[in-house]
């Protein structure tokens, strides 16, 4: 569980890189260090969540404003930690990290069916001039729009399945690695993946919208070139 800022709109994928070290950063260093002073794995989880739910908390409330992804962080963090103190696991704790996850990329599957897939959503939301009525004011078609949409889909599939891998891998580390390598893996692992999908799917995105603008003005200029000489003057 990273301490990420909520509410956060990073301007380009370097701020969203740094977003993401900054939230990774502290809860390594709590954890590993409790560690190296002899601390057993399920107390240094139990007190690394306690200090990143506490972190959540803070922001959100400096920030008015709840982020729903991050309160379920904070639910099933703090559920999976006061799990594993009781019974001493330190797997519970590491596996309350998944649902939240696992919840985001099944619905990100389920929407690449729908009219909205969910990287279009994110993308009207941060980026409203890539939005699809931002698109019909440049003057847009409706197959190109289609098109346009059909890349979202196919970029949200290809989202979901990576997130969904990663999971799969972290459940893996979990019950046949150490809890200091599966926590690696949870710790690191999931934002460096979280900061891959995130790069696929912006290039993906404004390649799509770029290689239309590009189109049509080709289009333009090679209307202009074969009209007949002093047409248009």
């Amino acid at each position: 569980m990273s301490a990420m800022p909520p509410n956060t709109a990073p301007s380009s994928l370097r701020a969203f890189g740094s977003q993401l070290v900054r939230g990774v950063v502290p809860s390594l260093a709590v954890y590993f260090g409790l560690r190296a002073f002899g601390a057993v794995p399920y107390i240094a989880l139990c007190v690394t969540v306690v200090f990143s739910a506490s972190y959540l908390v803070f922001e959100m409330v400096r920030g008015r404003g709840a982020d729903p992804l991050l309160l379920a962080l904070i639910v099933f963090g703090g559920t999976g930690a006061l799990v594993s103190f009781v019974s001493r696991d330190v797997r519970y704790a590491q596996l309350s990290s998944l649902p939240p996850g696992t919840v985001v990329s099944v619905c990100a599957l389920a929407s690449v069916f729908t009219s909205k897939p969910l990287t279009l959503f994110i993308t009207e939301k941060y980026w409203p001039n890539l939005s699809v009525s931002a698109l019909r004011a440049r003057g847009w078609e409706a197959p190109d729009i289609d098109g346009y949409l059909r890349a979202h889909a196919r970029t949200t599939l290809v989202c979901a399945l990576l997130e969904l891998t990663q999971i799969l891998v972290v459940l893996a580390a979990i019950f046949t690695c150490s809890a200091d390598v599966a926590q690696l893996f949870i710790e690191v692992g999931g934002p460096a993946t979280t900061f891959l999908i995130v790069v696929f799917a912006v290039r993906r995105i404004r390649g799509a919208s770029r290689a239309h603008e590009a189109a049509t003005a080709e289009g333009r200029s090679q209307s202009v070139d074969d009209m007949p000489v002093g047409q248009g003057s």
